[in-house]
């Protein structure tokens, strides 16, 4: 059973920036409207799962893959 769990498929998020507006904001925003991030190119990524965070790193490009550098891992997650 251990080795069905670690072969599991799960959802990661990455998340650049988090934002508070209010409902009247977000539903004022239309296609093709350009929303700013408080995000800079070198600024730190958190990695989440389910809404919990896993990891953190920085974004950057492997090829044609953005791609994130794992910085710090949740160690509260892995011990569990």
């Amino acid at each position: 059973m251990a080795s069905e769990l670690m072969m599991t498929d799960v959802s990661l998020e990455a998340v650049l920036d988090e934002q508070q507006m209010t409902l009247g904001e977000v539903l004022g925003l239309e296609v093709g409207q350009t929303m700013m991030l408080n995000a800079v190119p070198d600024g730190d990524i958190e990695v989440k799962c389910s809404g919990i965070p896993m990891m953190r790193g920085k974004i950057g490009r492997m090829g044609r893959y953005v791609a994130i550098k794992i910085d710090q891992i949740n160690r509260k997650i892995q011990e569990g």
